[in-house]
């Protein structure tokens, strides 16, 4: 079972790497299989990009190799999805869980040329 993971934050709404690495640390503890950071439950767009990266990293190095991890992508630019994509393979995931943008339906040939350009 792969498990979906937070993205905790400080009482002042910035993010909490910290709270993170417990919350893996937890999940890690319960036997999971493996991790979906930055997913539907991760907060996926309301960090800047440079935060989503720090929180894959977090994830990376908590997790330390014991389970395969499978980051989120959501994004409502093409470009800024394969900037992620190519900071996840870097970190060194497993694989990629690409979704559509929320709150738009653009027709599905431009989802689906979206998602193989990812």
């Amino acid at each position: 079972m792969y498990a979906p993971t937070i993205t905790a934050f400080e009482k002042n709404k910035e993010v909490s790497l910290s709270g993170t690495r417990a919350f893996v640390k937890f999940l890690l503890l319960q036997g999971i299989q493996g991790l979906v950071p930055l997913g539907s439950s991760g907060e996926p767009l309301a960090p800047t990009m440079d935060v989503r990266k720090a929180v894959l990293d977090a994830v990376v190095e908590e997790a330390g190799g014991k389970v395969p991890i499978m980051a989120g992508i959501v994004e409502y630019s093409t470009r800024a999805a394969i900037e992620l994509g190519q900071h996840v393979k870097a970190a060194g995931c497993n694989g990629l869980m690409v979704m559509p943008p929320y709150g738009f339906r653009p027709p599905k040939r431009d989802v689906f040329d979206h998602l193989r350009r990812v």
